[in-house]
């Protein structure tokens, strides 16, 4: 069986879940067995010679950089099926599977009808996402493309139950949540970040992803001075890069936390072990936002329950497949100040609550590997192909 991957996003870099997602999914995959057509990217040479599968790149535009142009999206998409087709023929693929579905289902339906070849697609978060913001003649027809796929992939509960709203049979659904790749939280390999010298005596309040609003770092600066009031040896470090960087570090200053928050941009892998390692809390209280935009999953919550680290997330979107609330760690209303206040008092008034929720949340990544995941990925494909 060869699989053609079709996905603008890719790595590098390591930044997204989905991007994560797709990288370790492929882990089990060789050079017979996997081509990926992907857009072109600085430093990508070096990293493409060390995969065990052939990464073909062209000149696409990545989803993250299109604007809300509708021609630069079609020319894209055209780009993106030519580009396919030939590999197709050239490479005598078994199986497509379209990463980007929304709006990369299109480019499946089409590459099926015109060369007989079967089509997986997964649906990640942003996905769902784009479908609730199309307009309602893009959206009628990604979703028509999506019915005719031979399967669907998708990473989390709330995603199947929306599929099936959406009229996707429920047969051609599979769940595969994301892994935990426990080399990148490797203890021996975790390093003293530069602002630790100035915290180390803190209890730690941590929150690991990009600097967008429905991450909901914004809501525990909210919350945080009825936190200090009780407990004022509490610090907050945000660790991610984002375009909400400015709107964040204007807030800090409106509540006057700049004494109470760290704010780094540029940690690398080694330096957000050392802070996993280190925290007393992982808390990132996402929330579904009006535009559709939500948490697919939050593969940061089973990085955090790896440490032994009780975490904190909202109830919103696929997060509950991540963190078993009064488990592994506590779900809140994320756009609820209140919720998120009293879930960070009750952790940090119970040491005994934060083992057991550590422990939980440690189970749950050691049993979550990327190598299963990846077998059934390529029982998924095979089945497919066979249709």
């Amino acid at each position: 069986m060869k699989c053609l991957f079709i996905n603008p996003d890719y790595p590098p870099p390591m930044v997204g879940g989905s991007v994560v997602y797709y990288y370790y999914l492929h882990s089990a995959f060789v050079s017979e067995e996997l081509v990926v057509l992907t857009a072109q990217a600085p430093g990508t040479a070096e990293f493409d010679a060390l995969l065990p599968y052939r990464v073909i790149r062209r000149n696409f535009i990545k989803r993250t950089a299109i604007n809300e142009a509708h021609l630069a999206k079609a020319v894209n998409l055209i780009k993106q099926f030519f580009a396919a087709w030939g590999l197709i023929v050239k490479e005598k693929t078994d199986v497509i599977h379209i990463g980007n579905f929304y709006p990369g289902a299109f480019i499946g339906w089409l590459l099926s009808l015109t060369t007989g070849k079967h089509w997986v697609a997964t649906v990640m978060g942003e996905d769902l996402t784009g479908i609730y913001t199309a307009g309602p003649i893009r959206r009628k027809l990604v979703l028509m493309a999506l019915r005719r796929a031979d399967g669907v992939l998708t990473i989390s509960k709330y995603a199947v139950n929306k599929l099936i709203e959406h009229g996707v049979e429920p047969g051609r659904i599979t769940l595969l949540t994301p892994g935990f790749d426990s080399a990148k939280c490797n203890a021996t390999s975790a390093k003293e970040p530069g602002i630790w010298s100035g915290i180390k005596d803190k209890s730690i309040l941590l929150t690991v992803g990009r600097l967008i609003e429905r991450k909901g770092q914004d809501m525990v600066l909210r919350s945080l001075p009825i936190i200090i009031k009780d407990h004022p040896g509490v610090h907050y470090v945000i660790a991610g890069a984002g375009q909400e960087e400015a709107r964040l570090k204007g807030l800090i200053a409106d509540l006057g936390l700049q004494k109470q928050v760290t704010v780094v941009t540029d940690a690398t892998d080694e330096e957000v072990a050392y802070l996993y390692q280190h925290c007393q809390i992982f808390i990132m209280p996402n929330r579904a936002l009006p535009n559709g935009d939500n948490e697919g999953f939050g593969i940061v919550y089973l990085e955090a329950g790896y440490w032994g680290k009780p975490v904190i997330g909202g109830r919103d979107g696929g997060v509950p497949d991540a963190v078993e609330d009064g488990v592994s760690g506590l779900l809140v209303d994320g756009s609820d100040t209140g919720q998120i206040s009293r879930a960070i008092l009750r952790l940090l008034g119970d040491a005994d609550l934060c083992q057991r929720m550590g422990r939980a949340g440690r189970l749950e990544a050691l049993a979550n590997g990327w190598s299963e995941k990846s077998s059934r990925l390529k029982l998924v494909l095979q089945g497919a192909a066979l249709k």
